[in-house]
C-alpha cells in the first residue's frame, strides 16, 4: 500500500511540475508585417455603390481566396492546410454575425494584392459579391515568438476602408493541443481586426457619420502619465465606453501600446489597463472582445457592430480614473489586487476577469527597469511584465498537450476531486481555502487559499449568485465578501456582483458569446464592493512546498526498495 500511495504522489509531482511553468504568449507581428505590404487604392465610387448617409447597414460579406496557400501545398501538409481552412471559415463567421458595413452593390474585383498572393480568375476577372476578400498564406518568419501577422493590401479610395487583406500564418502553426481550433480562432479574429480597423494605417482614413475625412488629431492624442508621452485613441464612441467601463468621467482617450518593439506599439491596446482584450499584444488564456474594441470598429465611421461580447470583458471594471493614470504599485502596495497579485512570481492567481488560473507574473530582471516603471523601493531590478509597463499581473501556466489549460471554461481541473474543483462554460475562478471537515482526502490542502474554478449561477434580480462546491452551495452578495460554512474548515472569497455577472444570455467563451448574441448586461453599482481577501504569500507556496515534500517521500519509497 505504502508503495502504491507514493507512486501516485509520483504522478501527482510529475503532472504538478509541467503545470508550474508560466506562459507569456506568441505575440503578433502586424506591424512589421504592414512594413513589407505594399497598399493599392481602388475607386470603387460608382453610383451603383452610393457612399450616402441614409444607406442601409448590413452584415459584412467576407470572401476567402485560398489560391495563395493551396500553391503552397509542397511545403505544408495537407492536414495543416485544412485545419487552417476550418479555422479561418469559423472566424468568418463570427465576424459576420457582428459588425456590419454600408455594402458594395458592385462586384469587388481585385487586379493585385502584394507580390507573392495569387488571385484567383474569379476575383481578377469578375469580382465577387462581397465587401473584403482575405488572402491566408504561410510565411516563415524571422521572429520566433510571432506567431500570425495580418495588413491590409487594398483600400478603397472612395472612403478608406480597406476591402482585400492578407493573414499570414507561421509554417509550423501548430493545431496538435486540446482547444487548438479555439485558441487559433481567437488569434486569427484579433489579425481580422488589424485588417478591419485597428491599424495606424488608417488613423488618419477614418470619416464621421457624414463621410467627411477625420483628421489624425481627432483620432490620436498624446499625454504624459507617470513621467512619460502616451497615445491613446480619442474618438468618441471609445471615449464614451471607456468612461462607463472604467468609471472615470473624466477620461480623455483609451491608451495604445508603447512596448513590445515596433510590431506591437501603436497597433494594439496599452497591457497595462486592456489586459485581456483581443486587441492587447499577446495572446493569453482570458482574451476577449471589449465593448472598447467593438466601439473602435464604429468609430471607423465604416462599421456598426453587433455587441455580442457577453460582457467578458472585466480587466479594470469600474475602477475608477486612478485606475489609468496613477502607478499600479505605490509604496509596495497594488492599487488593485485583482488586477496587479504583488505576490511571489510562482504564486497562482485569478486571471482579473476570473474565467481562468494562472501564475503571478513578478520577477528580477537582469538590467535595471525604466525608472518610471520601478514600483519597488530599493530594488530597480524587480518587476512584473514588461508590456504592462511592468506592473505584475496574472500570466498562463503551461498544461502538457493543452491550449488555454488553466481555463475555468475550456481547461482541465488540476486539484484533486474532493475539492470540488468544476470546469465549464459556467464556471467562474475563485480564491478559496474551504475543505470538507471529514474528507482526509484533502487534509494537506486545509488553510491553504488557492485559486480555484466553481460553477456559478447569476440571480439577475437580486443580483447574487450562487457558487456550487460538491452537494453544497454558497450565497455570494451584491458587493461580495468572505464567507464560510459549517461542514467546511476555511473560506471562500466572493468578488462583486457586477465583475462575474455580466450576460443577458448564458454562454461561455468568446465564440459561445457570439454565437447565442448575448450582450453585456448594464452593470449597476449603488455599493462599495467588499476588499478582496488578502492571499497570504505562503499559503500560495504551498503548492511547492507540498511538490518538494512528495519528491522527498519518493525517494525514501525508492530507498525501501
Amino acid at each position: 500500500m505504502f508503495k502504491f500511495f507514493c507512486n501516485k504522489l509520483l504522478i501527482f509531482l510529475i503532472i504538478s511540475t509541467i503545470i508550474t511553468k508560466s506562459v507569456i504568449s506568441k505575440k503578433c507581428g502586424h506591424s512589421e508585417f504592414q512594413k513589407t505590404t505594399q497598399i493599392n487604392y481602388i475607386n470603387l465610387s460608382d453610383t451603383k455603390e452610393r457612399i450616402l448617409q441614409d444607406k442601409q447597414w448590413e452584415l459584412i460579406r467576407i470572401h476567402i481566396d485560398y489560391t495563395t496557400i493551396d500553391s503552397q501545398n509542397s511545403k505544408i501538409t495537407d492536414n495543416l492546410i485544412i485545419n487552417m481552412k476550418n479555422v479561418v471559415s469559423g472566424s468568418v463567421k463570427i465576424l459576420e454575425s457582428m459588425i456590419k458595413v454600408k455594402r458594395l452593390e458592385i462586384p469587388l474585383q481585385i487586379g493585385a494584392c502584394r507580390p507573392g498572393i495569387l488571385i484567383s480568375p474569379e476575383i481578377y476577372a469578375k469580382g465577387v459579391e462581397s465587401d473584403l476578400i482575405i488572402f491566408p498564406l504561410f510565411t516563415k518568419f524571422e521572429d520566433s515568438e510571432t506567431e500570425a501577422a495580418a495588413a491590409p493590401c487594398v483600400i478603397n479610395k472612395a472612403n478608406g476602408r480597406a476591402v482585400a487583406g492578407i493573414i499570414s500564418f507561421k509554417e509550423n502553426f501548430d493545431f496538435s493541443k486540446t482547444n487548438a481550433f479555439y485558441n487559433r480562432m481567437i488569434m486569427i479574429l484579433h489579425e481580422f481586426i488589424h485588417i478591419l480597423a485597428f491599424n495606424p494605417i488608417f488613423y488618419e482614413s477614418f470619416i464621421n457619420s457624414n463621410g467627411e475625412k477625420l483628421q489624425y488629431q481627432d483620432v490620436i492624442t498624446s499625454k504624459t502619465i507617470n513621467g512619460k508621452i502616451v497615445y491613446k485613441i480619442k474618438t468618441p464612441k471609445v471615449v464614451e465606453t471607456a468612461r462607463k467601463y472604467f468609471n472615470c468621467d473624466t477620461l480623455d482617450g483609451v491608451e495604445l501600446e508603447d512596448q513590445g518593439g515596433s510590431g506591437t506599439a501603436g497597433s494594439h491596446w496599452e497591457t497595462r489597463i486592456m489586459y485581456g482584450d483581443i486587441m492587447m499584444s499577446a495572446l493569453n488564456t482570458e482574451m476577449v472582445f471589449s465593448e472598447i474594441t467593438l466601439a473602435l470598429l464604429e468609430d471607423s465611421g465604416w462599421y456598426q457592430v453587433n455587441y455580442y461580447t457577453g460582457g467578458l470583458f472585466r480587466f479594470g471594471k469600474n475602477r475608477g480614473c486612478s485606475f489609468l493614470t496613477e502607478k499600479c504599485i505605490q509604496n509596495g502596495i497594488s492599487l488593485s489586487r485583482n488586477e496587479f497579485p504583488v505576490i511571489d512570481k510562482a504564486a497562482r492567481t485569478c486571471f482579473a476577469g476570473r474565467s481562468a488560473k494562472g501564475i503571478a507574473f513578478l520577477k528580477e530582471y537582469s538590467q535595471n527597469i525604466p525608472v518610471n516603471n520601478q514600483y519597488f523601493l530599493g530594488n530597480p531590478k524587480k518587476g512584473g511584465f514588461e508590456r504592462a509597463d511592468y506592473c505584475p499581473i496574472t500570466v498562463d501556466y503551461e498544461v502538457e498537450g493543452w491550449y488555454n489549460g488553466s481555463s475555468c471554461w475550456n481547461g482541465i481541473s488540476t486539484y484533486p476531486s474532493g475539492l470540488g474543483e468544476t470546469i465549464g462554460s459556467d464556471s467562474s475562478c475563485f480564491y478559496s481555502s474551504l475543505t470538507f471537515k471529514e474528507d482526509i482526502r484533502i487534509v494537506k490542502y486545509k488553510d491553504v487559499v488557492r485559486p480555484i474554478c466553481h460553477k456559478i449561477s447569476c440571480d439577475y434580480v437580486s443580483r447574487t449568485y450562487t457558487v456550487f462546491i460538491r452537494n453544497k452551495h454558497f450565497i455570494c452578495d451584491t458587493n461580495g465578501g468572505v464567507i464560510s460554512d459549517d461542514e467546511f474548515d476555511g473560506l471562500i472569497d466572493c468578488v462583486d456582483f457586477n465583475l462575474i455577472c455580466t450576460k443577458t444570455v448564458e454562454c461561455g467563451d468568446v465564440i459561445d458569446c457570439v454565437n447565442k448574441k448575448s450582450l453585456p448586461v448594464e452593470p449597476v453599482y449603488d455599493y462599495i464592493p467588499e476588499e478582496m481577501m488578502v492571499i497570504p504569500e505562503t499559503d500560495l507556496n504551498f503548492h511547492r512546498k507540498l511538490y518538494l515534500s512528495y519528491y522527498l517521500l519518493v525517494l525514501f519509497s525508492l530507498y525501501l526498495n
